[in-house]
């Protein structure tokens, strides 16, 4: 696979999970009325989030990360940036979360609700039509 598709598919995967974590449709739809079949785990969407970025950061594929912020802008680039730095800083948060309460921590807890805000914005600043991608997607 090419380079240039290995950028592209990674550009198209981070911005899809941004979209997750920015979805309060999607979030209520499959993290806490997920069935069998169709569910998210919180954990996965954070974790997705961290290696579609690292992608982007290996050391020997200097490039890539200013092939990122060239396609994605660089507000889009700091929001990312800004979320990870809030994920990191409260990395138990979704420990005290069980399917039980799934509803708490997408609805009430200040920690999720700011990730939602901030992959909000992510997307917004890429224009990133989060409205048109629920359509087909929550």
């Amino acid at each position: 696979m090419s380079e240039r598709i290995l950028l592209e598919t990674g550009k198209s995967n981070l911005l899809e999970t941004l979209a997750y974590l920015a979805s309060m449709k999607v979030q209520e739809r499959y993290i806490v009325g997920g069935t069998t079949e169709e569910y998210i785990v919180p954990d996965d969407l954070i974790e997705d989030l961290k290696s579609e970025y690292d992608f982007f950061q290996f050391k020997d594929k200097e490039k890539r990360i200013e092939w990122l912020k060239n396609e994605i802008g660089e507000s889009c680039y700091k929001e990312i940036e800004e979320l990870l730095v809030l994920i990191g800083s409260n990395e138990s948060f979704l420990e005290k979360y069980t399917n039980q309460n799934l509803s708490e921590l997408i609805q009430k807890d200040s920690v999720w609700c700011q990730i939602r805000s901030k992959a909000n914005k992510a997307i917004s600043s890429a224009n990133f039509d989060l409205e048109v991608w629920e359509r087909v997607n929550a």
